[in-house]
């Protein structure tokens, strides 16, 4: 009788626990389908496919595992947010949608984070909020300095062109204070380039940083079909007296 007692004990906790998850389940899906409910007169049965979490879950943005680099933080939050803005995801739901991209490390922290909120802000939440807290947690001030410096002390080195550009945009948004005009950005974007390349644009009416790509990688073609032996920029980088920057929000970002 007493092994019969703790049996129907431990029964009824298994049955407490997955009738919770049911619910659970049953919410979450009752808010996807009413996020995409079509208007009156319009498709009763929504393409499936295209819906914020199927899109989220495929190809479009890699679930966050909760590793402490600025960039790949930055980079998850706005595919998260193209996805959000081609499903025409509202405001409410914004947040709800990017809990299910986080794994590991990063549910772990945001189940304890949540469960610290009081009961007004768990139920009020916005993606902004999050966002807020996900940058606090996993774009640390000490590692947002870094890539600042990097960024001001970016050069091409080896990389080709389209390597250099890519380090130098995806740096770019941790010193907005030096590079606050096109013309900032541009000038840095030279001052980094090789010899050769950055001698070939100086030349060159210069309007906007793609254009100023676009003149680097018609340089850097024509020098490996001469085979010329290309060198590292000589000119010394202007000396910048903005004091460093503070560290952008998540607004700002």
């Amino acid at each position: 009788m007493h092994l019969t007692g703790n049996f129907i004990t431990t029964f009824g906790y298994f049955m407490h626990v997955w009738s919770n998850i049911v619910k659970f389940r049953e919410g979450v899906l009752s808010i996807m389908v009413s996020s995409h409910t079509p208007d009156v007169g319009g498709d009763p049965h929504p393409d499936k496919g295209n819906t914020p979490i199927s899109l989220l879950e495929e190809q479009l943005v890699d679930k966050l595992t909760g590793v402490p680099n600025p960039i790949v933080v930055l980079t998850w939050i706005q595919n998260t947010e193209k996805v959000f803005r081609i499903s025409y995801v509202v405001n409410e739901e914004k947040a709800n949608y990017a809990f299910a991209m986080l794994i590991e490390d990063a549910l772990v922290w945001w189940e304890a984070t949540f469960e610290a909120l009081n009961e007004y802000d768990q139920g009020s939440l916005s993606w902004e909020m999050f966002k807020t807290r996900l940058l606090g947690k996993y774009c640390p001030v000490d590692m947002r300095r870094t890539l600042e410096k990097e960024f001001l002390e970016l050069k091409q080195g080896e990389m080709t062109v389209n390597d250099y550009e890519t380090q130098f945009n995806q740096k770019a948004r941790f010193a907005a204070n030096y590079i606050s005009t096109e013309d900032d950005k541009i000038q840095l974007f030279m001052e980094g380039l090789w010899y050769e390349i950055c001698d070939f644009l100086v030349n060159r009416d210069v309007l906007s940083l793609d254009i100023g790509v676009e003149y680097a990688r018609k340089r850097e073609h024509d020098l490996e079909i001469c085979g010329a032996t290309l060198s590292i920029p000589k000119h010394p980088r202007v000396d910048r007296t903005v004091p460093v920057s503070s560290i952008p929000s998540a607004q700002s970002i």
